[in-house]
Protein backbone atom coordinates (compact mmCIF):
# COMPACT_ATOMS: atom_id res chain seq x y z
CA UNK A 1 0.00 0.00 0.00
CA UNK A 2 1.76 3.49 -0.91
CA UNK A 3 2.28 5.49 2.03
CA UNK A 4 0.09 8.54 2.59
CA UNK A 5 2.36 11.22 1.40
CA UNK A 6 1.83 9.23 -1.82
CA UNK A 7 -1.53 9.67 -2.38
CA UNK A 8 -3.32 12.70 -4.83
CA UNK A 9 -6.86 12.63 -5.33
CA UNK A 10 -8.13 12.30 -8.98
CA UNK A 11 -9.65 16.18 -8.51
CA UNK A 12 -5.91 17.41 -7.29
CA UNK A 13 -4.11 14.90 -9.93
CA UNK A 14 -6.11 16.77 -12.87
CA UNK A 15 -5.61 20.06 -11.30
CA UNK A 16 -1.86 19.86 -10.85
CA UNK A 17 -1.73 18.19 -14.85
CA UNK A 18 -4.66 20.54 -16.65
CA UNK A 19 -5.13 23.61 -14.59
CA UNK A 20 -4.10 26.80 -15.95
CA UNK A 21 -3.03 29.21 -13.12
CA UNK A 22 -3.52 32.08 -15.65
CA UNK A 23 -6.98 31.13 -17.09
CA UNK A 24 -7.74 30.55 -12.84
CA UNK A 25 -7.01 34.38 -12.19
CA UNK A 26 -9.92 35.32 -14.85
CA UNK A 27 -12.94 33.15 -13.23
CA UNK A 28 -15.15 35.03 -11.49
CA UNK A 29 -15.65 34.34 -7.97
CA UNK A 30 -12.12 32.37 -7.89
CA UNK A 31 -9.41 32.93 -5.73
CA UNK A 32 -6.56 35.11 -7.08
CA UNK A 33 -3.20 35.13 -6.07
CA UNK A 34 -2.44 38.31 -4.39
CA UNK A 35 -1.51 41.32 -6.63
CA UNK A 36 0.50 44.27 -6.18
CA UNK A 37 -2.41 46.28 -5.62
CA UNK A 38 -3.76 44.86 -3.06
CA UNK A 39 -0.38 44.86 -1.29
CA UNK A 40 -0.49 48.55 -1.36
CA UNK A 41 -2.95 48.20 1.52
CA UNK A 42 -0.16 46.66 3.94
CA UNK A 43 2.09 48.79 5.85
CA UNK A 44 5.56 48.31 6.60
CA UNK A 45 4.91 48.46 10.68
CA UNK A 46 8.16 48.30 12.90
CA UNK A 47 8.84 48.22 16.76
CA UNK A 48 7.31 52.08 16.65
CA UNK A 49 4.16 51.50 16.45
CA UNK A 50 1.93 54.34 18.79
CA UNK A 51 -0.63 51.83 19.96
CA UNK A 52 0.67 51.35 23.70
CA UNK A 53 -2.48 50.10 24.77
CA UNK A 54 -1.92 47.04 23.30
CA UNK A 55 -1.57 44.40 26.03
CA UNK A 56 -1.40 41.48 24.10
CA UNK A 57 1.60 42.82 22.15
CA UNK A 58 4.90 40.52 22.66
CA UNK A 59 7.86 41.47 24.52
CA UNK A 60 10.29 42.38 21.81
CA UNK A 61 9.62 45.12 19.46
CA UNK A 62 10.51 43.72 15.76
CA UNK A 63 7.93 43.53 13.35
CA UNK A 64 8.38 42.34 9.65
CA UNK A 65 6.76 44.85 6.68
CA UNK A 66 5.37 41.76 5.43
CA UNK A 67 2.94 41.87 8.17
CA UNK A 68 -0.28 43.51 8.81
CA UNK A 69 -0.72 45.99 11.24
CA UNK A 70 -1.92 44.20 14.71
CA UNK A 71 -5.39 43.58 14.97
CA UNK A 72 -6.23 44.34 11.51
CA UNK A 73 -8.60 42.10 9.47
CA UNK A 74 -7.11 40.18 6.58
CA UNK A 75 -9.81 41.04 4.09
CA UNK A 76 -7.68 41.03 1.11
CA UNK A 77 -5.20 38.87 -0.40
CA UNK A 78 -1.62 40.02 -1.15
CA UNK A 79 1.87 40.18 -2.45
CA UNK A 80 4.59 41.60 -0.24
CA UNK A 81 8.57 40.85 -1.61
CA UNK A 82 11.75 42.64 0.75
CA UNK A 83 14.34 44.68 -1.26
CA UNK A 84 16.02 43.25 -3.62
CA UNK A 85 19.89 41.95 -2.29
CA UNK A 86 22.80 43.75 -3.43
CA UNK A 87 24.63 40.77 -3.43
CA UNK A 88 26.03 39.69 -6.79
CA UNK A 89 24.16 35.70 -8.13
CA UNK A 90 22.92 32.84 -8.67
CA UNK A 91 20.67 33.30 -6.57
CA UNK A 92 18.76 30.09 -4.86
CA UNK A 93 14.80 30.27 -3.51
CA UNK A 94 13.39 28.39 -0.52
CA UNK A 95 9.81 27.88 -0.43
CA UNK A 96 7.47 26.37 1.93
CA UNK A 97 3.63 27.34 2.89
CA UNK A 98 1.54 27.87 6.12
CA UNK A 99 -2.66 27.68 6.75
CA UNK A 100 -4.67 25.77 4.90
CA UNK A 101 -7.38 27.63 4.38
CA UNK A 102 -10.57 29.73 5.70
CA UNK A 103 -10.99 28.02 8.63
CA UNK A 104 -7.49 28.53 10.15
CA UNK A 105 -6.77 31.80 8.48
CA UNK A 106 -5.15 32.72 5.09
CA UNK A 107 -2.99 30.58 2.63
CA UNK A 108 0.51 31.94 3.19
CA UNK A 109 3.35 30.90 0.86
CA UNK A 110 6.75 32.22 1.65
CA UNK A 111 9.69 32.26 0.00
CA UNK A 112 13.53 32.81 1.52
CA UNK A 113 16.01 33.47 -1.06
CA UNK A 114 20.00 34.59 -1.08
CA UNK A 115 23.51 33.89 -3.03
CA UNK A 116 24.06 30.20 -3.94
CA UNK A 117 27.53 30.97 -2.12
CA UNK A 118 25.72 32.41 1.04
CA UNK A 119 23.97 29.15 1.99
CA UNK A 120 27.28 27.18 2.85
CA UNK A 121 29.12 30.16 3.54
CA UNK A 122 27.11 31.32 6.62
CA UNK A 123 23.40 30.35 6.23
CA UNK A 124 23.63 27.12 7.18
CA UNK A 125 25.09 27.78 10.32
CA UNK A 126 22.39 30.25 11.44
CA UNK A 127 20.46 27.47 12.69
CA UNK A 128 17.07 27.36 10.10
CA UNK A 129 15.17 24.55 9.83
CA UNK A 130 11.40 23.16 10.13
CA UNK A 131 9.54 25.60 12.33
CA UNK A 132 7.59 23.25 13.96
CA UNK A 133 11.03 21.60 15.48
CA UNK A 134 11.51 25.42 16.52
CA UNK A 135 10.65 27.58 19.74
CA UNK A 136 8.91 31.11 19.30
CA UNK A 137 12.04 32.56 21.15
CA UNK A 138 13.87 30.61 17.72
CA UNK A 139 11.98 31.33 15.27
CA UNK A 140 12.18 35.37 16.26
CA UNK A 141 15.68 35.26 16.60
CA UNK A 142 15.74 33.70 13.04
CA UNK A 143 13.32 36.18 11.63
CA UNK A 144 15.08 39.37 13.12
CA UNK A 145 18.58 37.38 11.29
CA UNK A 146 16.60 37.22 7.82
CA UNK A 147 15.80 40.59 8.20
CA UNK A 148 19.85 41.59 9.53
CA UNK A 149 21.54 41.03 6.35
CA UNK A 150 19.51 42.66 3.34
CA UNK A 151 23.06 42.53 1.31
CA UNK A 152 22.45 38.94 1.07
CA UNK A 153 19.07 37.82 2.28
CA UNK A 154 15.35 38.79 1.27
CA UNK A 155 11.75 37.38 1.27
CA UNK A 156 8.97 37.19 0.17
CA UNK A 157 5.35 36.13 0.65
CA UNK A 158 2.22 35.44 -1.12
CA UNK A 159 -0.79 35.96 1.74
CA UNK A 160 -4.65 34.48 0.04
CA UNK A 161 -7.43 35.65 2.74
CA UNK A 162 -9.92 33.18 3.70
CA UNK A 163 -12.40 34.57 1.29
CA UNK A 164 -10.43 34.03 -1.65
CA UNK A 165 -9.64 30.48 -0.43
CA UNK A 166 -13.71 29.89 0.08
CA UNK A 167 -14.21 31.77 -3.21
CA UNK A 168 -12.30 29.13 -4.98
CA UNK A 169 -13.31 26.77 -3.24
CA UNK A 170 -17.16 27.15 -3.83
CA UNK A 171 -16.61 28.55 -7.34
CA UNK A 172 -17.66 26.15 -10.26
CA UNK A 173 -15.90 24.15 -11.24
CA UNK A 174 -14.26 24.39 -7.35
CA UNK A 175 -10.61 25.67 -7.70
CA UNK A 176 -9.41 23.40 -4.64
CA UNK A 177 -6.65 24.03 -1.97
CA UNK A 178 -3.84 22.44 -4.21
CA UNK A 179 -4.38 24.15 -7.39
CA UNK A 180 -4.53 27.35 -5.12
CA UNK A 181 -1.34 26.73 -3.47
CA UNK A 182 0.34 25.99 -7.01
CA UNK A 183 -1.16 29.07 -8.43
CA UNK A 184 0.21 31.16 -5.15
CA UNK A 185 3.79 30.03 -5.94
CA UNK A 186 3.92 29.90 -9.23
CA UNK A 187 2.82 33.93 -9.27
CA UNK A 188 5.29 34.70 -6.60
CA UNK A 189 8.39 33.28 -8.27
CA UNK A 190 7.22 34.73 -11.27
CA UNK A 191 7.18 38.25 -9.54
CA UNK A 192 10.76 37.37 -8.48
CA UNK A 193 12.08 36.84 -11.85
CA UNK A 194 10.56 39.64 -13.38
CA UNK A 195 11.10 43.75 -12.97
CA UNK A 196 11.77 44.93 -10.94
CA UNK A 197 13.45 42.70 -8.69
CA UNK A 198 14.84 40.71 -11.67
CA UNK A 199 16.52 38.17 -9.21
CA UNK A 200 19.22 35.93 -10.83
CA UNK A 201 17.84 33.36 -9.68
CA UNK A 202 19.06 29.38 -10.75
CA UNK A 203 17.84 27.32 -8.01
CA UNK A 204 14.39 26.30 -6.52
CA UNK A 205 13.69 23.93 -3.38
CA UNK A 206 10.06 23.47 -3.09
CA UNK A 207 8.68 21.53 0.54
CA UNK A 208 6.35 19.12 -1.19
CA UNK A 209 2.99 19.53 -2.22
CA UNK A 210 1.50 15.95 -3.15
CA UNK A 211 3.43 13.97 -4.57
CA UNK A 212 6.75 15.38 -4.58
CA UNK A 213 7.71 13.81 -8.48
CA UNK A 214 4.85 15.30 -9.99
CA UNK A 215 5.05 18.65 -8.61
CA UNK A 216 8.42 18.88 -9.62
CA UNK A 217 7.45 18.19 -12.95
CA UNK A 218 4.76 20.52 -13.27
CA UNK A 219 6.62 23.31 -11.55
CA UNK A 220 9.72 22.35 -13.65
CA UNK A 221 7.35 22.71 -16.59
CA UNK A 222 6.48 26.41 -15.75
CA UNK A 223 10.28 27.23 -15.16
CA UNK A 224 12.30 25.04 -17.21
CA UNK A 225 15.73 27.56 -16.90
CA UNK A 226 15.59 26.90 -13.51
CA UNK A 227 16.90 23.63 -11.73
CA UNK A 228 13.33 22.75 -9.44
CA UNK A 229 14.59 20.61 -6.41
CA UNK A 230 10.63 18.69 -4.70
CA UNK A 231 10.69 16.64 -1.86
CA UNK A 232 9.00 15.99 1.00
CA UNK A 233 10.41 17.77 4.38
CA UNK A 234 12.31 20.06 2.04
CA UNK A 235 12.60 22.35 4.82
CA UNK A 236 14.80 20.42 6.93
CA UNK A 237 16.66 18.77 3.62
CA UNK A 238 17.73 21.76 2.19
CA UNK A 239 18.67 24.95 4.49
CA UNK A 240 16.98 27.97 2.47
Amino acid sequence: MSSKDDIIDTEDALAMELDDPDAVDTTEGASRPATSEAASNISSVNGDDDDEDDEDRDDHSFRPGSLPPPHTPLRDSYRWISPKPTAEGPYVVGVDEAGRGPALGPLVYGMAFCPVSFVEDRLSKMGFDDSKTLTHETRVQLLESLSSDPANLGWAVNVISPQAVSSGMLSRPPVNLNTQSQNATIELLRALLAEPCSLPITEVYVDALGPAEKYQAYLQSRFPTLSITVRNKADSLYKI
